[in-house]
């Protein structure tokens, strides 16, 4: 029996007319995914870090091929009551969900990733090769 669990993910500064993108959630991170939760993903065709949030997890897996979420950064910013507040003025008003989102979130949190290089002592270049 599969077990696979799939994240529909809002993404953050991406302005397009999905509301949501689909990633395959790691059996190493299934137990923190949840809705609300802040994730790192790759996005694009260049596999940029964006981040995002959880807003629906399914075992039904999308018809198209999904990758991994990288990392669940943050617990649930929001909850499931708030989520449905979200979906009911998504649907009332024709109001994509990511765009609310957003506007929830920006008002409390950043959202930049940063890359980090570990350096290592090394005196000389002839240590390295």
């Amino acid at each position: 029996m599969n077990n696979a669990l799939f994240g529909g993910i809002t993404v953050d500064k991406v302005s397009s007319k999905a509301d949501l993108f689909y990633y395959a959630i790691p059996s190493s991170l299934s137990g923190k995914a949840k809705i609300g939760a802040r994730v790192v993903i790759p996005f694009g065709e260049k596999n940029e870090l964006r981040s995002g949030f959880i807003l629906q997890i399914t075992k039904i897996p999308p018809q198209f091929k999904v990758k991994e979420i990288i990392a669940i950064i943050e617990e649930p910013v929001f909850s499931q009551r708030i989520y449905d507040l979200l979906l009911f003025t998504s649907n009332t008003f024709l109001i994509p969900i990511n765009s609310l989102v957003n506007r929830l979130i920006r008002t409390t949190a950043s959202t930049k990733i940063e890359k980090y290089v570990e350096s290592i002592n090394v005196k000389s270049l002839e240590e390295v090769y």
